[in-house]
């Protein structure tokens, strides 16, 4: 962010993917810190509690869709249930 003077920290999972050489080489080109989150403990990253929520909420839709026999298309469930986060 040009003209900012803010300090910007990325915390992130232990997924591989979100810290490939890359990624880590782009960070560290901008002054950005990289935050490891503690190995398997979603609990300390937010998203998580979402992603776990809308989960719940899709499978429970899904198997009301399946018995009233109901066709849904899977993007547009996926972006209703995330209107809905509490």
């Amino acid at each position: 962010y040009p003209g900012r003077h803010d300090k910007i920290a990325i915390l992130a999972d232990n997924c591989k993917i979100h810290a490939t050489e890359a990624v880590l080489k782009y960070c560290e080109r901008r002054d950005i810190t990289w935050i490891m989150n503690i190995k398997h403990r979603p609990d300390f990253n937010g998203i998580e509690g979402v992603w776990g929520w809308t989960k719940k909420v899709y499978r429970e839709r899904l198997d009301w869709f399946r018995a009233n026999g109901i066709r849904w298309k899977q993007a547009e469930v996926i972006s209703k249930i995330l209107e809905e986060i509490p």
